[in-house]
């Protein structure tokens, strides 16, 4: 009975000292998560290079070959992927989004 005590009194130990890095990882992870859904909803990002307004509604050919009208961060209706970079049409940069 003294065995089981001691190894719950561990792991309550080892909970309470592993909390401050999940937090600092959770919010990390919120923060991220926050960009991604910001970009999801705008209809233009600045060219990192250029400066010019990079469209990210319009026609859009998916890795798999499929071409569809909508926003850039939607998914491919075939395979599911979301894009993870833009390029800019005036200087043809490559921006990276997520």
């Amino acid at each position: 009975m003294k065995a089981k005590s001691e190894s719950w009194i561990l792991i309550a130990v080892a909970y309470v000292l592993a909390l401050p890095c999940l937090v600092v990882c959770g919010l990390i992870r919120l923060i991220r998560y926050v960009g991604i859904l910001r970009l999801s909803v705008i209809p233009a990002i600045p060219c990192t290079y250029c400066g010019q307004r990079t469209s990210l509604v319009g026609l859009w050919r998916c890795q798999c070959g499929f071409t569809y009208a909508g926003h850039l961060l939607r998914p491919c209706p075939i395979c599911h992927r979301v894009p993870r970079i833009v390029r800019c049409f005036h200087c043809g940069v490559t921006t990276k989004l997520i």
